[in-house]
């Protein structure tokens, strides 16, 4: 069985929020996720050519967790992006969350405290602590070796979009 290395006592926690149109459901999910943890995060923003208002709401927003916000002329979709954030990001802990997903308060220090608490933690994509079950069904959770860090990816989808 692989084993992760041992996370620090204040891990750097980097998230990727991939969005195109849907203004409603950015502007749902966005703020909240942007305040949902006590703990300073990276949160980096990609609009995919939205051209339905999102990208003039993205352009408003001021935040300590906002590291960057990427505007593309075209659709990418979802996996380029992601896989040059996984890529290029120095972060322990790596996220990735679709603008239709309302993460609840305090999950990235529940996601912290789990892969402390439990060293294996992503050797097994089936593998589904309980703390986050109520936050993710029916959603899937895909958890996955990146580079020696652990990748934590909520929303549709597999690794191979």
């Amino acid at each position: 069985m692989k084993m992760f290395p041992e996370i620090s006592q204040k891990p750097k926690v980097a998230i990727i929020y991939i969005t195109y149109n849907r203004l409603y459901y950015t502007k749902k999910t966005l703020l909240p996720l942007l305040n949902s943890s006590k703990n300073k995060f990276k949160l980096y923003i990609v609009d995919n050519g939205s051209n339905d208002g999102t990208t003039k709401f993205l352009n408003q927003l001021e935040h300590p967790n906002i590291e960057q916000i990427i505007y593309n002329n075209k659709n990418l979709g979802l996996v380029k992006p992601t896989k040059k954030f996984w890529d290029e990001t120095d972060a322990e802990l790596v996220g990735k969350i679709d603008n239709d997903i309302l993460v609840p308060p305090n999950w990235i220090e529940n996601l912290v405290d789990a892969h402390k608490a439990i060293p294996n933690l992503g050797d097994n994509k089936d593998t589904v602590p309980s703390i986050f079950k109520p936050f993710t069904v029916p959603r899937r959770y895909i958890v996955k070796e990146k580079r020696d860090r652990v990748v934590l990816q909520f929303g549709y989808g597999s690794e191979d979009e």
